[in-house]
């Protein structure tokens, strides 16, 4: 039977081995996936980690600022928000295909978010993980996709 409790201690435990001492940033969507990947993640490294909420302008009304108030303010975590916005809104302009949008848009969220790790932190390597958790032979899937930046420093070269 699947026991949440032990899966956050293993969660954690397991980011801790993968991260070690180093600094981490993970990207925040506000989706269950990457909020809870960054609260483990937060949970199991702390002030080590910095997460970032690119604001695309592509999502509900005041979602960008209850993402704030919840990680920042009631979860405590060092957030970063990035208004990109403009640069969404103009890279989508015309485009009309579905499956050109969803491409345009994975592309240009990765592009801020490495430089956002760039110009932070003079980091250049992404390492991505994602967890996976097949409780039993149970039905019940849980993915939470961290995507993380680890640094060394013999790589800020």
């Amino acid at each position: 039977m699947f026991d949440p409790k032990k899966f956050i201690e293993e969660a954690i435990e397991e980011i801790k081995q993968q991260i070690k001492d180093r600094r981490a940033i993970i990207a925040l969507s506000g989706g269950v996936d990457s909020s809870v990947a960054a609260v483990l993640t937060h949970k199991a490294i702390g002030d080590k980690l910095t997460a970032v909420f690119v604001d695309t302008g592509l999502m509900r009304k005041g979602e960008r600022e209850e993402v704030e108030k919840t990680f920042r303010d009631k979860l405590g975590l060092n957030l970063i928000v990035v208004d990109a916005k403009d640069r969404f809104l103009e890279a989508l302009k015309g485009v009309t295909d579905p499956e050109e949008k969803r491409k345009i848009i994975g592309k240009l969220f990765i592009d801020v978010f490495e430089e956002i790790a760039e110009e932070m932190y003079g980091v250049r390597i992404i390492l991505f993980y994602l967890f996976v958790l097949l409780p039993g032979k149970s039905l019940c899937w849980i993915f939470i996709t961290v995507i993380t930046l680890c640094f060394r420093p013999q790589l800020n070269n």
